[in-house]
């Protein structure tokens, strides 16, 4: 488990920076990208994969949603 405000303050940070996310926390890399989708901003993630663990399909769904 990670201290998850200081992972989406420091995730955010990384956004807004422009900064490739390096969080593995699912929780906050899906928040991330909802975030970033809804700005229009391109977010990069280190590990995207870590979203499998509870939602599998999310980088479909996020391809197809919030547009």
């Amino acid at each position: 488990q990670s201290d998850r405000i200081e992972e989406m303050e420091k995730s955010i940070q990384q956004m807004y920076n422009n900064e490739i996310i390096d969080s593995k926390d699912h929780r906050v890399i899906q928040a991330i990208a909802m975030s970033g989708k809804s700005k229009n901003k391109f977010v990069k993630f280190t590990y995207p994969e870590c979203v499998n663990k509870t939602w599998p399909q999310f980088w479909d769904f996020m391809e197809f949603s919030i547009k």
